[in-house]
């Protein structure tokens, strides 16, 4: 009798060890994925500050192409006007030609 329960005392004692360690390696992953979580959250803010910026980088941009095509478009419009003006000398110069 005495021999069992040495033998169930050396049991628990194995047990609690194993528990202890279990509890420790449980703690560790907890801390390793509040870790992993927060890392996540650090990356996921610099790709929305990241995205933001070429945001911005984008807007100066499409800003900048619509004053220069805003600055070229009465150019156009005077060139095109030029145009018509030569070919209206060139007819009537063909006209007193003839």
């Amino acid at each position: 009798m005495m021999n069992d329960v040495r033998n169930y005392m050396s049991e628990l004692n194995s047990k609690d060890a194993m528990i202890k360690e279990l509890k420790m390696e449980l703690e560790s992953s907890h801390f390793l994925s509040m870790q992993l979580k927060l890392e996540n959250e650090e990356l996921s803010i610099m790709q929305v500050f990241q995205m933001s910026e070429n945001t911005k980088s984008l807007s100066t941009r499409i800003e900048a192409m619509d004053l220069t095509d805003n600055q070229q478009l009465p150019m156009q419009t005077e060139v095109r006007r030029y145009k018509e003006m030569l070919e209206d000398l060139s007819k009537n110069e063909l006209c007193f030609n003839y």
